[in-house]
C-alpha cells in the first residue's frame, strides 16, 4: 500500500509533528510519501525511509494573512509553484491512500491547493481519500455555523472516511463541529495519536519540564516560567528544563545549564522524559496533550487563546476531568500564579486516579483503518 500525506502548519508545529507519527505507523504496509506546505526546522529528524516534497512554505501572518516566511515572493506566485510541485509529486507517487491533514475542518486558504491535489490522486489512481482531523476544533469563527456545513459537503463530495484522533470517551467530533449529522462518510475514532517511543516505568526525577510546542506563540508561558524557575527550586524543590522549540523568539539570555533553568530547543522522545520528570508545564496542544496523557504526569496547562482560537482552551477543560491537570488562563500568568498552579497539580499525584483511560493508539489504528479501506477497494 503507497499512502500519501499532505500537511500544512501555518503557525506551530503540532499538525506536522503527527503527521509523521501518523506516516512513520504507515511504513509497515509500503511506501510513504509527504507533501509539507509548511516551513520545516532544520533540527527536526525525518524518518529518512520517507519522500518529502517540500513545497515553497507560506505561514500565518499578521491580521490572519497568508505570508512568505523569508519574504522572498508574494503569495500568488509561491501559490502557483506549489500548485504545479504537489500535482507533480501525486502523479509520480501515484497513491493507494492519500491522507489530508485538517481539511476541510481547516485550511480554507489552501482549499483551491488541496482539492487540486485530491483531484490528481483521483485521476493517477483513484486514491482513496481520508480528512485527518485532531480531538477539538475551532469554534470561534464569526460564520461557525456556515463553516461547519461547508466543510460537510466538502466531506460528503470528496472523501472516503474521516479519521479522528481522538477517543469518544474523552471527546467526540461533534463537541466543536456543529454539521456532524450532516456527513454522509464514515466516521472513524482513532485514539489519541502519542509519541511512538516505548513507555517505560522509571522512577521520577525532581524535574519540571516547560514547553511551549513549537515555540511561536509561546513566548509568555516560556518567560513567566524562567522567572518563576529559582522559586519552583526553593519552594518545590524542582529544577527546571525549559523546552523553548525550534520556532521560538524567546529571550535567551538565561542560563543554559548552570542557572536555575536549562534551555532546550527540542525534544524528540518527549513522553519519555516526562515519564522521568515530576511535573509538566505546558500549553495544551494536540501533541503536548497526547504526551502529558502517555506520561501519567500531573500538568500544569497553559492553553493559548486568543478571540479566534479556542482549541486549546477547550482541550484543557476536557483533560481536567482526567485528574491530574490544573488549567491557568494566559491572562492569568504570572511566575506567582504559576508558581501556585504547579503545587496544585503536583497535589493531584496524590490523588486515586478515578478516571477511565484514554485510548493513546492512534497511529497503529489509524493505519489499520486505511489499510482495511484498501483491501476492500
Amino acid at each position: 500500500m503507497k499512502t500519501m500525506f499532505y500537511c500544512q502548519h501555518s503557525i506551530g508545529m503540532g499538525h506536522l509533528m503527527r503527521t509523521l507519527r501518523l506516516a512513520e505507523e504507515c511504513f509497515k504496509d509500503g511506501p510513504v510519501r509527504l507533501i509539507c506546505g509548511g516551513p520545516i526546522p532544520v533540527k527536526l529528524k525525518i524518518d529518512p525511509r520517507m519522500e518529502v516534497d517540500a513545497l515553497p512554505p507560506l505561514i500565518i501572518g499578521p491580521r490572519k494573512a497568508l505570508i512568505d516566511p523569508f519574504h522572498l515572493t508574494d503569495v500568488d506566485r509561491i501559490f502557483e509553484r506549489r500548485l504545479d510541485q504537489s500535482a507533480q509529486a501525486v502523479r509520480e507517487f501515484s497513491p493507494d491512500a492519500l491522507v489530508v491533514e485538517m481539511f476541510p475542518f481547516g485550511r480554507k486558504k489552501f482549499a483551491k491547493e488541496i482539492l487540486s491535489i485530491i483531484e490528481a490522486s483521483r485521476e493517477s489512481s483513484n486514491a482513496r481519500l481520508f480528512s485527518s482531523v485532531r480531538d477539538v476544533l475551532i469554534t470561534s469563527r464569526r460564520d461557525q455555523s456556515r463553516h461547519d456545513c461547508r466543510a460537510a459537503t466538502i466531506l460528503n463530495e470528496h472523501f472516503d472516511g474521516v479519521l479522528v484522533h481522538s477517543d469518544p470517551t474523552l471527546v467526540s467530533l461533534d463537541a466543536t463541529f456543529s454539521a456532524l449529522s450532516r456527513v454522509r462518510i464514515p466516521i472513524h475514532y482513532t485514539g489519541y495519536v502519542s509519541s511512538n517511543c516505548a513507555s517505560t516505568a522509571c522512577r521520577r526525577e525532581r524535574t519540571v519540564i516547560v514547553s511551549a510546542g513549537g515555540g511561536r506563540v509561546g513566548r509568555t508561558l516560556i518567560e513567566a516560567a524562567i522567572d518563576a524557575a529559582k522559586n519552583i527550586k526553593k519552594s518545590l524543590g524542582l529544577d527546571m528544563v525549559v523546552v523553548t522549540g525550534p520556532l521560538s523568539n524567546a529571550r535567551t539570555t538565561y542560563a543554559t545549564g548552570k542557572g536555575p533553568a536549562k534551555r532546550v530547543e527540542f525534544i524528540k522522545d518527549m513522553p519519555a522524559v516526562l515519564e522521568r520528570s515530576t511535573l509538566s508545564i505546558s500549553q495544551c496542544g494536540y501533541n503536548t496533550a497526547a504526551d502529558v496523557l502517555k506520561a501519567r504526569i500531573p500538568a500544569v496547562f497553559v492553553p493559548f487563546e486568543t478571540k479566534t482560537e479556542d482549541e486549546q482552551l477547550h482541550r484543557a477543560d476536557l483533560l481536567a476531568g482526567c485528574g491530574r491537570t490544573v488549567t491557568l488562563r494566559q491572562y492569568a500568568l504570572t511566575p506567582e500564579t504559576l508558581i501556585q498552579a504547579a503545587r496544585q497539580a503536583l497535589g493531584t499525584a496524590k490523588k486515586p486516579q478515578t478516571a477511565p483511560p484514554v485510548s493513546l493508539d492512534g497511529a497503529r489504528r489509524s493505519r489499520e483503518i486505511v489499510s482495511e479501506w484498501i483491501g476492500h477497494a
